[in-house]
């Protein structure tokens, strides 16, 4: 049974086995809570927004991250789901984006949080 759980974790987990995580220097994160409806100007919503809704996919798809704003969308409107969506790039695993859409019983902002992790070189992509 342990074998059959180890090769499980070899192929889920992308650091399995891993001891030397020095490549990480290369490496940046950025994250922040944002208004879900008004980051992705969401039609129909009563957010007030200067944005586009497409600024962030913009960032994602120059860093080979493929992330489809309606499926976003439609998980995010399911009241059920409280998922993390995770994307990764093409070309590197390290190179991801985050989507935590847990929705608090409080939380009057349609809030949500995001994280982003890019190679530095594409640090002032980002910025």
């Amino acid at each position: 049974m342990i074998s059959r759980e180890t090769e499980l974790i070899a192929k889920i987990d992308l650091h399995s086995g891993r001891r030397d995580f020095s490549e990480n220097k290369n490496y940046v994160e950025f994250s922040f809570y944002a208004c879900f409806y008004e980051l992705l100007n969401v039609e129909n919503s009563y957010w007030e927004t200067n944005l586009n809704g497409n600024e962030i996919f913009e960032i994602l798809t120059s860093l080979n991250v493929d992330v489809s704003r309606d499926f976003l969308i439609k998980r995010y409107n399911d009241q059920i789901n409280n998922d993390v969506e995770v994307f990764h790039a093409d070309c590197d695993e390290q190179v991801f984006a985050f989507f935590d859409l847990e929705k608090e019983e409080t939380d009057q902002n349609d809030m949500f949080f995001f994280g982003l992790r890019c190679l530095k070189k594409e640090e002032p992509i980002v910025n």
